[in-house]
């Protein structure tokens, strides 16, 4: 499913990451630090596909996956809470 249209992974990370680790910020457009490993360089892609919608990818810690994975996958890390699918 496209949750893009609802929330994109841009906006998630300006008002969810950023806010959380004040040292994660966006670098150029689509590249941004990681949040889920320590990244000095921008290794998060947003990528955008017309049949997958968004997801994004980071070549450092090699995650990928849609707005909902990389939520948990930040609020795992970043919180410490695991969040299901649904919530």
């Amino acid at each position: 499913m496209d949750y893009s249209k609802y929330f994109p992974i841009e906006e998630y990370y300006n008002k969810f990451v950023i806010p959380v680790n004040r040292n994660k910020y966006f670098f150029k457009k689509d590249k941004m630090l990681c949040p889920l490993h320590p990244d000095k360089n921008p290794s998060l892609g947003i990528i955008r596909s017309k049949s997958k919608g968004e997801t994004c990818h980071c070549f450092g810690c090699n995650f990928y996956g849609n707005i909902v994975e990389f939520h948990q996958a930040v609020s795992r890390k970043v919180l410490k809470r695991y969040v299901s699918e649904d919530e």
